[in-house]
């Protein structure tokens, strides 16, 4: 588990396929579905689209992940812009959807407010922005990869 919050476990095999399992009430498994009645969901399924996957991170209402060629998706819920798209309180997506600006990461974390570390080593956050989580110098939150501020 990422976090002892989190609703949603997730695993990615050696052959790049994600898996995730627990609480699909938002479609934060990825599998295209909003399974929930009879519980959370037990055994894990397989994440939606074909893609290869690097790493995958899970959070209450959004999953996030990074392909092996460093594309980032999120797939679930969308209240304060997480999933990175460019929306803010869109519908629910069951399936990975790009992260907006083409970004090459090499690892997202997901919650309220993600962030990602580029490929080239830079630091991008987006979502709530209460108390100054994007890192960017205020507290509005971002729908979109936005850049950490350098040191003060």
């Amino acid at each position: 588990a990422q976090e002892t919050t989190s609703l949603i476990e997730e695993t990615v095999t050696r052959a790049g396929e994600g898996y995730c399992w627990g609480d699909n009430g938002v479609g934060n498994l990825g599998d295209g579905t909003f399974r929930r009645s009879g519980g959370p969901v037990t055994t894990p399924v397989k994440v939606a689209g074909n893609l290869t996957w690097k790493s995958i991170t899970a959070a209450v209402f959004v999953t996030c992940g990074v392909t092996v060629d460093g594309s980032g998706h999120c797939w679930g819920g969308n209240v304060m812009g997480e999933r990175g798209n460019g929306q803010t309180s869109s519908p629910d997506i069951a399936t990975p959807q790009p992260i907006a600006g083409g970004l090459k990461f090499s690892a997202i974390s997901a919650d309220w407010h993600n962030c990602g570390v580029t490929a080239d080593g830079g630091a991008y956050c987006w979502g709530l922005g209460d108390f100054g989580a994007l890192g960017n110098g205020d507290t509005t939150g971002r729908n979109t990869p936005t850049p950490v501020a350098g040191p003060r």
